[in-house]
């Protein structure tokens, strides 16, 4: 996995973290029968359908685990009374998601470790040298 795909992954693991906080903010709206949104409703699920549709070309995760999320939402209905389908869909697929970027971000944190060691002897050497001129 390269850097982009790192950062595009983050991305849509962070999209999906806001769709699932959003429909907790609104759940009582768009379950109130008195309030009829199905455009609301609508947006939830085709937002969702975007974020895989993404997940699937960054290639991140199996073939066959995408292939199960993609025929789950296909057997769902947009509608209100599918949302908690749709949420336990968007949540597997973030969970999905932050376990195929845990290894990244272990070796990011190794890097991160390696280029301050490697900044430290760099500092070293330059006072090593600075002091072999004053030498000199």
């Amino acid at each position: 996995m390269n850097d982009g795909d790192a950062t595009r992954a983050q991305g849509l693991r962070n999209r999906l973290l806001a769709l699932e906080e959003q429909e907790k903010a609104n759940r009582q709206l768009y379950m109130n029968p008195e309030t009829p949104l199905p455009e609301h409703v609508a947006a939830y699920f085709m937002t969702f359908d975007n974020i895989l549709e993404e997940t699937s070309r960054l290639q991140l995760l199996g073939s066959e685990h995408i292939q199960q999320v993609r025929e789950a939402r296909q057997k769902l209905t947009t509608h209100r009374d599918s949302m908690g389908s749709l949420m336990a869909l968007a949540i597997d697929l973030r969970v999905s998601l932050e376990g195929a970027l845990n290894p990244v971000n272990e070796e990011l944190q190794l890097l991160r470790a390696e280029t301050t060691l490697l900044t430290e002897e760099v500092r070293q050497l330059k006072d090593q040298l600075s002091s072999f001129k004053k030498i000199r």
